[in-house]
């Protein structure tokens, strides 16, 4: 399983994207050389799994928009007053079409921020 995440070299403090494989026996800074052994495969285990689950948190979140969308589109149809007469107010299932996409796309703004609150970073 392949790990990717941001490192920084604790020699001259670059920093770079680190694509990391169980099978690697050490990390290597690729602008002064410096070489620290690689995270052990527990670690990388963790770091994968976790990295899986935001993905999928993001998925979520992009699905969670979506239908925010389809329900505001769903709204704006049933509040258009049929031709030729005027609401005064509107009716009851523009309301609510109106209320769901609120909390979905409030909760699609919950899942994304959990899908990118953490990051990992490797120093070495």
């Amino acid at each position: 399983m392949a790990v990717v995440m941001r490192g920084t070299c604790s020699e001259c403090y670059q920093t770079m994207e680190l694509m990391l494989t169980e099978k690697q026996k050490e990390i290597v800074c690729p602008v002064c050389g410096h070489a620290v052994p690689a995270l052990d495969a527990k670690a990388m285990e963790s770091i994968g799994k976790e990295q899986a689950k935001r993905r999928m948190l993001g998925v979520v979140a992009f699905v969670l928009f979506l239908v925010a969308a389809a329900l505001f589109y769903g709204f704006v149809t049933k509040a258009e007053p049929p031709a030729g007469q005027q609401f005064t107010v509107l009716p009851g299932v523009a309301k609510g079409l109106l209320g769901a996409s609120i909390v979905a796309l409030l909760a699609a703004m919950g899942v994304g921020f959990m899908a990118s609150n953490r990051s990992y970073v490797c120093e070495f």
